[in-house]
């Protein structure tokens, strides 16, 4: 039969990775090929195995569960455009808008009036209590047309 295989010559050694068969000149080649492809051991984590049969064991299945983040929701366009609009009102050439955007996010600092994300108000806020020579608060663009209007 023409289509049987011919017999080598030379024996075929098992690759030490996969154990398939390959002649002795290609085996070099093809081990160097599986040790790249070939899965990664997952890393074993001896405090799992440690906790085995103890309370501990339900604690971390439940302190595991929590070190998953919420995503928060992303309003990245609306920060965007109050970025925007401050720059162009810092730069002095467009006349003020009346409408402020003011993000929900921030917290306001009784003392100076300033508004911050959450943890920069943390720190900032007992700072500023202790502020002797404080400039004025800035004045308020809303509060500045609503005289303007009622009048």
């Amino acid at each position: 039969d023409s289509r049987a295989r011919p017999i080598l010559e030379d024996p075929v050694i098992p690759c030490d990775v996969c154990h398939r068969c390959f002649a002795r000149d290609r085996l070099e080649t093809h081990m160097r090929v599986c040790e790249k492809k070939r899965p990664q051991r997952k890393i074993f984590d001896m405090s799992q195995y440690r906790a085995k049969g103890t309370d501990l064991e339900e604690f971390m299945k439940t302190n595991s569960r929590s070190k998953t983040p919420e995503l928060k929701k992303n309003n990245w366009r609306q920060k965007h455009e109050a970025f925007i609009q401050t720059m162009r009102q810092g730069q002095g050439s467009v006349p003020p808008q009346l409408v402020l955007n003011l993000n929900p996010e921030y917290v306001s600092c009784p003392h100076c009036g300033r508004r911050f994300a959450p943890g920069p108000a943390e720190r900032h806020i007992p700072k500023c209590q202790n502020i002797k020579s404080r400039p004025p608060p800035p004045k308020q663009l809303h509060s500045a047309t609503r005289r303007k209007t009622t009048q």
